[in-house]
């Protein structure tokens, strides 16, 4: 499965050269009804601030996007159209969907009267679901434990091989400024440059650009999982 991991320039760069990728904690997530549910009583809201301190320091996530031409995603997590996006294939087995809903989670959707009754599938399943305002990411997210994990000033990163995600290539925002010593850095991948639609409101690929690089991505490389559904993998392979 490929997705895409938005970030800046400088955090894709590392990202690249030290083969891992940065793990975020709940607790400093930018939604802040993750892990939560609605709940009444003075009992259950204690044990539920109990279980999501417990997790805080247990692990975290890591999130990607199926979408790379999200002008919201570009402006929100890629230094605003200053960064990147870097291009994986991921394990869907340990990469999961997020659930969009419009309803808060609540314990009868679980069949639970009292918090402290969820179990861990409850829970991780809670960690998987997140209000309709955010289905604009199409998010994807693998739960990383931090014993696994390697902690560096204050922060937790994964290898690759960790968050079980294979490096394919890197896309460049519209208004990053790459210098050639860092295009160097990434001739490995392949690579693509950004640009926005004339017609419409996305981002798309800026093929003039993008072509006079040799090992360019091709739009067939964006979209490889929507073609392969479609089962129409040589009619778009060779497509720029």
């Amino acid at each position: 499965m490929r997705l895409f991991y938005y970030t800046s320039l400088n955090y894709g760069l590392a990202a690249i050269r030290d083969r891992r990728l940065k793990i975020s904690e709940y607790s400093q997530l930018n939604d802040t009804s993750e892990l939560s549910l609605y709940v009444e009583g003075p009992t259950n809201r204690k044990h539920q601030r109990r279980q999501i301190e417990r997790l805080d320091r247990e692990g975290g996530i890591i999130c990607m996007s199926a979408v790379y031409n999200s002008p919201l995603m570009w402006g929100q997590y890629a230094d605003k159209h200053k960064g990147v996006a870097l291009i994986f294939d991921v394990d869907p087995q340990i990469w999961n969907p997020i659930g969009y809903t419009e309803t808060r989670p609540n314990l009868e959707m679980f069949g639970k009267a009292r918090y402290r009754d969820l179990s861990e599938r409850d829970l991780r399943a809670v960690a998987m679901m997140k209000s309709t305002e955010w289905s604009y990411e199409i998010e994807r997210r693998a739960q990383i434990p931090f014993d696994v994990a390697t902690k560096e000033n204050g922060l937790y990163f994964a290898s690759f091989d960790t968050a079980s995600v294979n490096l394919y290539g890197i896309l460049f925002g519209i208004r990053t400024q790459v210098s050639a010593e860092e295009l160097d850095a990434v001739n490995h991948l392949k690579s693509g440059f950004m640009k926005q639609s004339d017609s419409n409101y996305k981002i798309i690929l800026d093929t003039a650009l993008t072509m006079r690089n040799q090992n360019h991505v091709t739009f067939y490389d964006l979209d490889k999982d929507v073609y392969e559904d479609l089962g129409d993998d040589e009619t778009y392979a060779g497509r720029p």
